[in-house]
């Protein structure tokens, strides 16, 4: 039978359907046809070229139209007993459109009840129809579908029943997709599953398979919400064999790849995997890996902070077997930033209070500092524990944890072997642990509640000794011994009470042995009243008041906040303190000096305070002298207190001074605080109290973080002479903007003048100077003689000061000499001719110099800027380094002269080139003595240090003392040493008790060693011999400042 060009519609409003049917050639080739037996077997099926269409309405009425019997009775669809078959059907070039309009449409993925099929081939044979099967070999299967699916080739034996859907012989192919194998699905039928999943059968062999994202979106549209399944063109690669049911599932084989590169391998068996009540597993977990960006795939966004970096890569194997109520699990986790085992079980995982658990945890190399970008403080971690309890409720918990952390890496020193021993028993804990590094010799004992409104603890640290400096913890050697202890009733720092004491303790620095009987901290607190007691041999302080130690460090700005606003609104509290009365003193002690060995004197330093939120408060520090390495002050009197609406402020220092030549003294600063502006005034004294400088001001404070400063015409002295400025000088400036008008600082025809180029927020800013004395600025740090003069012209230009500060610069400097000293001309011009390069100019010439620098400086954030430079040093006279000495040197003779390349990070300077010392002697102040070096003696600079090949300095009797090697530095501030010195009968001190009160004398020495080491920790290994020749006097100072 044949049918060509054939238009068919039918449609019924009863049964709510439209349809409409065409095809160009239909062939149908009966095999038996018998409507009796309900029969029809055909041996081919041919259909091309058909379009079809079937539209589902809302059907107003049910059951409108019945099957029945010839008895009238209904007969149910499902069993009518038709059967239908065919040899071969083809079926080609096919289109049909199918829609239930009783469903809205899907936004998105394959939408069952809108079905748009087109170029659909099917070719199969042996297909049968009957009751409730479906039989087909499919060997040709090809269409697209509206929502983008396209299927290009598919072949199965496909069979359905009311107990199996089974796909054999599977090669299912789609742009992107490729599924092979099996797959059969058995169940007792439909309606047993749809009320017991678990009785669902699974027969799946899935060999050498690609899914690509795409199409999986296409069955499985919600996933598209997840970001592992945002990549369509992504595919997963599938090999797999597992039979059984969801009751009990095993799995022979499961490899997996996809997403970046996340793999996997296992095999095991599933239980219950529809019941989570009674899910569990057996599972060998050969390989689980995964990458950084895969993992963060499966996480919420930001529930990793940014300050948390995950491994790039991880791979987890090892075996799990049981169920929440009781696990094993043996799991080997393995990063490129450390790797972990975990051995153990647990029950009743899912219960706080029931748990119980028994678990060996071990890591290695754990990267911790990598981890939370700590790199330089934290380094790797490794330790093994074991922890074994019951409930990780800490109210009912009952835990044990013991262990090692065997090589924590801290400040780059690895510590050796922290033992933990702790018990956690509802809410009580006990505490053991300890160290025997050779650094870092303690034990700990602490117990302690954690239940209550706050912890309470009592506990003592028996410190055998720390060694801070190889560890890294201070820059100068320290070895305290001692021991701590501490008991604390409730731990909460609004209402503490509590005490911690510091027993027998040594601290050794420098030699020095400081024996500190005890160290007290008390704290009390009672109706309301806290108070805070520290007594030690070297500082007593006593904070008793109304206050709460939370807010004690913001006493001082918000004593200052209702006058001049430092604070945002939202944190000022006005009622921080109700009463604070404080006395601390800081007592001269060689505690103090080994925590600063620099210290070299200190009077009493103390605080005499009192702070109140309804009388005010008023504050005074004084010390009347403090020597801190070269560097001291004497007479600092600080006083600041409250008077009605205003601060009060007023300092005097009588003396401020570093070596014997940078002295400032009787030096005065006052203020006036109030309404959000400081009145200010600045004054410099000479020995006889004379005026030397002096001015004042006011500092101003606007809304929208704005502030102004300006300076008051009237009283302006510089350097004894008086000087002038405009009265309407200002400048303001922001986080955001700077602006200066009308700065213009005058005497005669000497100026020198701060203005923006314009009223604009961010304009240029001119800094410029004309016919300006250098002795102007420089008269202030020394008394009897100028530190440093010359006549200064130029400007320096400044642009974009709030964003990324670049600057121009053309100053030239006339007649530069220091201590009286004259350098020459100085000329210094720096342009930026592109965005972030400076191209520097400066050069030095006259009085027999000759010296210049040129190159770029490329500024780049975060500290990356690089230099690129050359230093020619033509002629750089040995007299002209006197001044800049500060008097360290003096009769300078000779010159220097050299080639010097720079480059690199500011920070880290490479330094390649050579300096030639040309007839040069000099005599070492504090040694009185005449040192020379030879012509053509020289000193290799390179980039790693300075390299010093036989050079020889002279004595004033011609002796010589000779050095060889290196001093290794990427800084040149830091160094390490690999040098040796040779010398004979030569002669380092020549003084007298005029030149040096402490040690004064002749002295000469043969030496021949080597040196290592580091600056602050030199190695000298070798012999030294003081020659007969020696007259040395030496005088040892009293503890009272000028008294020998």
């Amino acid at each position: 039978m044949r049918l060509r060009d054939i238009d068919f519609a039918y449609s019924s409003e009863a049964a709510a359907i439209n349809t409409n049917f065409t095809f160009k050639d239909l062939q149908v080739f009966p095999k038996t046809i018998d409507l009796k037996k309900n029969l029809i077997a055909l041996h081919k099926l041919q259909l091309s070229d058909f379009t079809g269409r079937i539209d589902l309405n809302t059907q107003a009425e049910a059951d409108l139209i019945k099957l029945t019997t010839q008895t009238d009775q209904e007969l149910q669809t499902e069993y009518l007993p038709w059967k239908f078959t065919a040899d071969q059907i083809r079926l080609q070039n096919s289109n049909l459109i199918y829609n239930d309009n009783t469903q809205a449409p899907l936004k998105s993925g394959m939408d069952y009840a809108h079905l748009n099929l087109q170029n659909l081939t099917l070719h199969g044979d042996d297909f049968l129809y009957n009751r409730d099967t479906i039989a087909l070999v499919i060997s040709k299967g090809q269409m697209w579908e509206g929502s983008g699916f396209r299927l290009e080739q598919l072949q199965a034996d496909f069979q359905y029943t009311s107990r199996e859907v089974r796909l054999e012989k599977l090669w299912m192919k789609t742009p992107g997709s490729t599924i092979r194998r099996r797959a059969i699905i058995s169940y007792p039928s439909v309606a047993a599953i749809q009320k017991n999943p678990a009785l669902m059968g699974l027969n799946l062999d899935i060999e050498h398979s690609r899914i690509q994202v795409k199409d999986l979106l296409t069955f499985v549209p919600f996933l598209a919400n997840q970001p592992a399944f945002k990549n369509p063109a992504a595919v997963f690669e599938l090999n797999t064999s597992m039979v059984g049911s969801l009751a009990r599932l095993n799995i022979r084989e499961l490899q997996f790849s996809g997403f970046e590169n996340t793999r996997a391998d296992l095999s095991g068996t599933i239980n219950n995997a529809t019941d989570p009540d009674h899910f569990s597993v057996d599972l060998n977990i050969r390989q689980i890996s995964t990458n950084r960006n895969d993992a963060l795939l499966f996480v919420p966004p930001n529930s990793i902070p940014d300050s948390i970096t995950l491994p790039e890569t991880m791979s987890l194997s090892g075996t799990v077997k049981g169920s929440a109520a009781n696990l094993d699990a043996d799991l080997d986790l393995s990063t490129p930033l450390g790797s972990a085992q975990v051995n153990g079980t647990i029950s009743n995982a899912a219960r706080a209070q029931k748990a119980v658990y028994n678990a060996t945890i071990a890591v290695q190399a754990l990267q911790v500092g990598t981890i939370i970008q700590q790199p330089e403080t934290l380094g790797q971690l490794s330790a093994n524990f074991a922890v074994e309890g019951k409930g990780y409720d800490l109210k009912t918990a009952n835990a044990h944890l013991k262990g090692v952390i065997t090589s924590p890496l801290y400040n780059k020193y690895t510590y050796r072997d922290f033992q933990l021993d702790a018990t956690l028993v509802r809410q009580q804990f006990d505490l053991r642990g300890g160290m025997k590094d050779p650094n870092l010799h303690f034990t700990v004992l602490a117990e302690g509640e954690l239940g209550g409104a706050y912890p309470c603890f009592a506990g003592s640290l028996n410190i055998d000794s720390i060694k801070t400096g190889p560890l890294h913890l201070t820059t100068d050697p320290l070895v305290y011994r001692g021991i701590i202890q501490a008991d604390v009733p409730a731990l909460n720092l609004d209402s503490l009470n509590g005490q911690v004491y510091l027993l027998n303790s040594l601290l050794v620095s420098n030699d020095q042995r400081a024996a500190i009987d005890s160290v007290e901290l008390v704290a009390r607190y009672n109706n309301g009243q806290q108070s805070l007691n520290l007594n030690t041999d070297f500082a007593h302080a006593r904070l008793i008041g109304q206050y709460k130690l939370t807010q004690l460090g913001d006493i001082f700005t918000q004593a200052i906040q209702p006058y001049f606003a430092i604070m945002s609104s939202t944190h000022a509290d006005t009622a921080l303190v109700t009463t604070l009365p404080s006395r601390p003193r800081l007592i001269d002690h060689v505690a103090i000096q080994a925590f600063w060995p620099d210290l070299q004197h200190m009077d009493d330093l103390s605080l005499d305070a009192h702070f109140s939120d309804k009388a005010g408060w008023n504050a005074h520090i004084s010390s009347p002298y403090i020597a801190y390495g070269a560097n001291r002050m004497l007479g600092l009197d600080l006083n600041a207190q409250t008077l009605g609406d205003h601060i009060q402020f007023n300092t005097r220092v009588a003396e401020i001074g570093s070596g014997e030549t940078f002295v400032v003294q009787n030096t005065q600063l006052r203020a006036n605080i109030a309404n959000n502006e400081v009145d200010f005034a600045l004054r410099i004294g000479d020995q006889s109290k004379r005026d030397k400088y002096h001015l004042s001001g006011l500092f101003a404070q606007e809304p929208g973080g704005f502030y102004t400063m300006s300076l008051h015409p009237d009283s302006l002295l510089l350097n004894y002479e008086p000087w002038t400025i405009e009265a309407d000088n200002q400048i303001r400036f922001s986080s955001t903007q700077v602006n200066a008008q009308h700065f213009d600082l005058s005497k005669n025809n000497q100026h020198l003048t701060i203005n923006s180029r314009d009223n604009s927020a961010n304009s240029p800013l001119e800094i410029r100077f004309e016919k300006f004395r250098l002795s102007t600025l420089t008269g202030f740090v020394q008394v009897d003689s100028l530190f440093a003069d010359g006549t200064l012209n130029g400007n320096i230009v400044l642009n974009d000061i709030t964003k990324q500060l670049n600057f121009t610069t053309d100053l030239t400097i006339s007649n530069l000499a220091v201590e009286g000293d004259t350098i020459g001309d100085i000329n210094a011009k720096i342009s930026n001719p592109k965005a972030n390069v400076f191209a520097t100019d400066v050069s030095i010439k006259g009085q027999g110099n000759d010296v210049a620098l040129t190159g770029n400086y490329y500024l780049k954030a975060e500290d990356k800027s690089t230099m690129d430079f050359n230093l020619i040093i033509k002629s750089l006279q040995w007299s002209t380094l006197e001044g800049i000495s500060m008097g360290a040197i003096r009769n300078g003779k000779g010159y220097l002269t050299g080639n010097v390349k720079i480059g690199n990070k500011p920070t880290s300077p490479d330094l390649d080139g050579l300096l030639g010392f040309n007839e040069t002697s000099m005599v070492i102040s504090m040694l009185n003595s005449e040192f020379k070096i030879d012509n053509e003696q020289i000193i290799a600079v390179e980039n790693k240090g300075l390299r010093f090949n036989s050079f020889t300095i002279r004595d004033s009797s011609e002796n010589r003392l000779t050095i060889n090697g290196v001093a290794n530095t990427t800084n040149y501030l830091n160094y390490t040493f690999d040098l040796s010195l040779q010398a004979k009968n030569f002669r380092a001190l020549n003084t007298n008790k005029k030149n040096n009160d402490l040690y004064y004398g002749q002295v000469y020495f043969d030496t021949n060693v080597k040196i290592t080491g580091t600056e602050t920790a030199p190695v000298v290994d070798g012999t030294l011999r003081i020659n007969e020749l020696t007259r040395l006097t030496a005088v040892i100072p009293q503890e009272q400042p000028g008294v020998v």
